[in-house]
């Protein structure tokens, strides 16, 4: 069995049959009840029926008839990802971030009214603190997942972080399309930009063996046994072709395949040596489920994945912010090799730690200071050059007091002021909308209502008022 050509083909089938020049976001969230309640799993029909009004039909439902995802005529879907408390928002591709933007803002509005009368909300934040404190997760496919779980423990983590860590933690990701001569050079900028995204949005801070991390995010899955067998992680830097990055992913491991319709798991193999297997069929490399910083997907992008969820308010700023990157690659590439080339740079996983920490010995806070704005920049232009007006949603790097002064150093700063509870229930609002470009002098109508204050002291949440205890308790 030719192993290359089956790692080529897992790697750029997708994208050789992908034409469009289109762009795609997942969103993922925490669903948690109000301070002081139960979680209710029936809030999962609650939620879902909510969706009906907007366009959206159960697309599935689990074996006990719980409805598990939502999609709409655009191809828009809304789904819980891995368990119960985390919600996912997963878009339709489209040639502007604008119809994405303005979907994911109605159906949040929309989920938002229907879970607080629930007394329960989604959070836009990257770790749901709850969760992984006071109980286990209401799993998708518990039998499944706890079967893998086994493989993945770290004798070093406690239970909470290393069995359903990937429950606990609420992650962005913005699909790109690209060629295969193009691919090298998007994983190399990606994987050089890793340390300043987490420096600019990391968004799931947590306290880990007495140090706080800022993105707790990429420490667990660093820190699990998914990095061990080459799963997670930075791609390798120096793979200046397709067919390098391909024989390159000959170490990492297969865990599982399907077999008559049902998934067999085994003891962690290197795909080399696991295609020498009598038993092995060409089929089992789309069970290879690599989930690195950056990879390719079977239906044709780019999946950038290194980013935590982010404030509502902030929700498309990632994405927008590496999409214009993307688009003016040449001269973003050469600003991030210079970079590297005058500062003593670590390998991408170390340097990634560092900034998860939210210090990076490699480089001084004034020369990390200008690099983001030089990148921030880069960004605009590039969004500028897409011609949808996409730089507004730029608007909250631009809005920062300090660049580098992230959403997680934010709401660390509320939990030492008014408690942890309060800290990351303040993370139910909406948020003030992006400012729409006009179109033929006029600005498109918002699909929601806007936070604003409540006579009570609560918030808005499409023209429901929330009780002011979300954010007090």
């Amino acid at each position: 069995m030719d192993i290359d050509r089956l790692l080529y083909q897992y790697l750029t089938d997708g994208i050789l049959h992908n034409h469009k020049n289109h762009v795609g976001v997942e969103l993922e969230f925490p669903l948690v009840p109000f301070p002081k309640k139960p979680f209710d799993v029936t809030v999962a029909h609650t939620l879902m029926g909510a969706m009906k009004p907007l366009g959206y039909r159960i697309s599935r439902c689990g074996q006990d008839g719980t409805p598990l995802a939502v999609e709409d005529g655009a191809g828009n879907v809304l789904t819980f990802d891995t368990c119960l408390e985390n919600v996912e928002f997963a878009s339709t591709s489209a040639p502007s971030l604008w119809p994405l933007y303005s979907r994911f803002r109605e159906t949040l509005a929309a989920e938002q009214q229907a879970l607080a009368a629930e007394e329960h909300c989604l959070l836009g934040v990257g770790f749901n603190p709850f969760l992984a404190r006071d109980r286990n997760p209401h799993l998708i496919e518990r039998e499944l997942t706890l079967a893998i779980a086994e493989y993945f423990q770290h004798h070093r983590m406690k239970r909470r972080y290393y069995k359903d860590f990937y429950c606990v933690i609420s992650s962005e990701q913005v699909h790109f399309n690209t060629t295969v001569e193009e691919l090298p050079l998007l994983f190399e900028l990606f994987t050089r930009l890793d340390w300043i995204n987490i420096l600019l949005f990391s968004d799931s801070p947590a306290r880990l063996d007495g140090r706080h991390y800022l993105c707790v995010r990429n420490e667990l899955y660093m820190r699990s046994s998914f990095r061990q067998i080459g799963l997670v992680g930075a791609q390798k830097l120096g793979l200046s072709t397709a067919e390098e990055i391909a024989h390159s992913y000959g170490d990492v491991c297969l865990f599982m395949r399907k077999r008559d319709g049902g998934l067999n798991l085994f003891t962690p193999t290197p795909v080399r040596e696991y295609f020498q297997r009598p038993d092995a069929l060409a089929e089992d490399i789309h069970s290879l489920d690599l989930e690195r910083n950056i990879v390719t997907t079977s239906y044709g992008t780019v999946e950038y994945r290194i980013l935590c969820a982010q404030p509502f308010s902030n929700a498309f700023t990632p994405s927008a912010f590496n999409l214009g990157l993307r688009t003016v690659l040449s001269e973003t590439l050469a600003l991030a090799r210079d970079f590297d080339a005058h500062h003593p740079m670590p390998a991408p996983n170390e340097r990634n730690r560092q900034a998860s920490l939210g210090s990076c010995a490699f480089a001084d806070t004034e020369d990390s200071l200008h690099y983001a704005r030089e990148l921030l920049s880069l960004a605009r232009k590039g969004l500028r050059q897409r011609g949808y007006g996409e730089e507004a949603m730029l608007s909250p790097l631009e809005d920062r007091i300090s660049l580098l002064d992230s959403p997680a150093a934010w709401l660390i700063r509320e939990e030492k002021a008014r408690g942890e509870a309060r800290a990351f229930m303040a993370r139910a609002e909406l948020g003030e909308p992006f400012d729409q470009p006009r179109t033929n002098g006029e600005t498109p109508k918002q699909p929601f209502s806007s936070a604003e204050p409540g006579a009570d002291g609560g918030f808005a949440r499409g023209g429901q008022t929330m009780p002011a205890g979300v954010a007090a308790e």
